[in-house]
């Protein structure tokens, strides 16, 4: 009788930790706004962002841009890159453009050529 009465008194309690609200969704969804944002997917929205989140996002969009810059890939903003950015993408399109050439593609501009 005493273990019916002990397990009764437990049962909803053990009810009220199963089924307890929680905040994890809310969080889960700020936390997936903040990761599409980081990466550039859609479905980001800034506002929701807190100010280090948004520096963080700002920073991550600058680094995608440099990269597309650097690499010659579509999406690049000349714009938005430092002087010392924008020179090592200058080398690196040479690079592309000389590798091109010695290599026969057609993606060869000999006029950006050195004469060495």
């Amino acid at each position: 009788m005493k273990k019916l009465i002990f397990a009764l008194l437990l049962f909803p309690a053990s009810l009220f930790v199963l089924f307890q609200p929680t905040a994890k969704p809310a969080q889960a969804e700020h936390q997936k706004n903040y990761n599409n944002c980081l990466h550039g997917y859609s479905g980001c929205d800034p506002s929701q962002l807190t100010d280090a989140e948004r520096l963080q996002v700002q920073q991550a969009a600058h680094r995608r841009n440099y990269n597309n810059c650097l690499h010659g890939y579509s999406g690049c903003d000349p714009s938005q890159l430092t002087d010392a950015e924008r020179s090592q993408v200058q080398q690196a399109a040479h690079q592309r453009n000389y590798n091109n050439c010695l290599h026969g593609y057609a993606a060869c501009d000999p006029s950006q050529l050195s004469e060495s």
